[in-house]
């Protein structure tokens, strides 16, 4: 048994929008008519099974080369092994963004398998940005501001980015809830999904991102603070 991940690359790095965009898709024909110009590939990284064995208390080190040997002798161009590095990983970081991936995935080799669950042996990493935004609504709740709607600029344009709910200390959820108080108004400043108290355009916070969306939104955005004015 290989544990690995579906991919459709496009320019050599995965497109995730377009991987979802074929996920629901059953039709006899549909289907297999775009998956010819453009196949997916199965990215491999760990063996919890190997020859009839259960590998989960093994090391990974042990598991990601029994992965590797039986990715080799499947010798299929679908499928191929995720290579990495040991050590020097912030160096191969910098070089996996540059590339225009999305981050990277830390492992410790000593680590074992253990499905279903998150755990500190393996760490998530990708860049974060700030991008300056402004409240455009908000929703209230019993502490406060519940989240926010915020707009930015994108392509030059003012739009609607994101709606932030995390990041909102006890005390920025009051101190946001006075701000807003006296700036409502009928209709949001920038079209605007959802509902919410709208309000003027002018208070200003950070937020911290992973960049946009194909849609123009802020991709895992957070509230980092609020921007003072000058």
């Amino acid at each position: 048994m290989l544990d690995g991940e579906i991919v459709l690359l496009s320019g050599g790095v995965p497109d995730l929008n377009a991987l979802l965009a074929r996920q629901g898709l059953s039709a006899p024909r549909t289907a297999p008519a775009r998956g010819q110009p453009r196949p997916v590939t199965y990215v491999v990284f760990d063996a919890p099974y190997a020859l009839g064995r259960c590998l989960f208390g093994r090391p990974l080190a042990v598991r990601r080369e029994a992965a590797r040997e039986r990715v080799r002798a499947l010798a299929d161009a679908r499928v191929v092994f995720a290579e990495g590095v040991v050590g020097a990983g912030r160096a191969f970081f910098a070089r996996v963004v540059a590339a225009g991936q999305e981050g990277v995935l830390a492992k410790h080799l000593a680590s074992r398998y253990q499905p279903g669950r998150r755990c500190a042996a393996w760490k998530k990493i990708k860049p974060a940005g700030r991008v300056p935004a402004v409240v455009i609504g908000y929703e209230p709740g019993p502490r406060g501001v519940r989240s926010l709607q915020v707009a930015a600029r994108c392509a030059g344009q003012l739009r609607y980015a994101a709606c932030l709910r995390s990041g909102l200390s006890g005390p920025v959820r009051r101190r946001l809830a006075d701000l807003l108080a006296g700036q409502v108004r009928a209709q949001p400043a920038v079209p605007c999904p959802g509902r919410a108290v709208w309000v003027e355009p002018g208070v200003y916070c950070w937020v911290q991102c992973l960049g946009w969306t194909p849609a123009g939104r802020l991709r895992g955005a957070r509230f980092t603070g609020l921007i003072d004015p000058p």
